[in-house]
């Protein structure tokens, strides 16, 4: 029989609820120790619950992981920018220094070019030219030539140093320049002159010069010997034109 522990009322064996209160009928199961037998749970133990604690270790290793990119990606761009300084310094070194050695190179060459041996015959050539349009034979009495013109009593070139050299009534500073560059107020690069072919008292000497890095082309009709030898720029356009063509080209 199964006594209900409710109402003590006797049910049978196979009774899973108490016919008179209608209780569940519990079958306790006992096991046997020292002191008796004691009832025995049939209820089953509770799993123990691990999730929290999984996601804790997920979370704890992901945020591990975020650091160690965020280092790894610091390094990565600290070392990209040690490298790339360099090279842009070297480069704008390198282009700075380009611009320094064009500017040198171009300063050279303006003054290398001012004057030389091909604008030398390019000169001889026009003044041919010119005279023969003028109806005037001009002759190079330069440092170079080896002419000597007597020009009322001053002598070219043999006279070139030791004469005094007057402009608009003004004492100049006046050299022989091979190139045109020099520290005188006027560097000659060419001398000419129509004295040995020309009529009495009406004798031209030209010095074609570079003043203030401009070429310049002065003449003198001067017929007396007094005072240094006076200067004016030529009023002659074609004459100033062609040599300012030459020294420029």
């Amino acid at each position: 029989m199964k006594k209900c522990p409710n109402c003590g009322f006797d049910n049978q064996e196979s009774d899973r609820f108490c016919k008179q209160c209608g209780a569940p009928l519990e079958q306790k199961q006992y096991r046997r120790t020292g002191n008796g037998e004691e009832p025995v749970s049939n209820q089953n133990p509770k799993p123990s619950n691990h999730k929290p604690l999984i996601i804790i270790l997920v979370i704890v290793i992901a945020v591990l992981l975020f650091a160690l990119a965020f280092i790894l990606g610091k390094n990565v761009m600290t070392h990209s920018n040690q490298n790339n300084t360099p090279k842009t310094e070297k480069t704008a070194s390198s282009a700075k220094s380009a611009v320094s050695e064009s500017a040198t190179s171009s300063e050279s060459s303006s003054t290398a070019t001012l004057w030389n041996n091909n604008k030398a015959s390019q000169l001889a050539d026009f003044m041919q030219t010119w005279g023969n349009k003028m109806d005037q034979q001009y002759e190079d009495c330069g440092i170079n030539s080896d002419n000597d013109v007597n020009f009322y009593g001053y002598h070219f070139p043999s006279d070139f140093n030791t004469i005094e050299y007057k402009v608009d009534d003004q004492p100049v500073t006046v050299q022989w320049s091979q190139d045109g560059s020099g520290s005188a107020d006027y560097n000659v690069v060419a001398i000419y002159s129509d004295a040995n072919n020309s009529k009495a008292m009406d004798a031209h000497l030209y010095l074609f010069t570079i003043h203030n890095g401009q070429p310049v082309v002065l003449i003198t009709q001067q017929t007396n010997g007094g005072g240094g030898l006076h200067f004016k720029e030529t009023a002659n356009q074609d004459l100033r034109n062609g040599f300012a063509s030459i020294v420029n080209n």
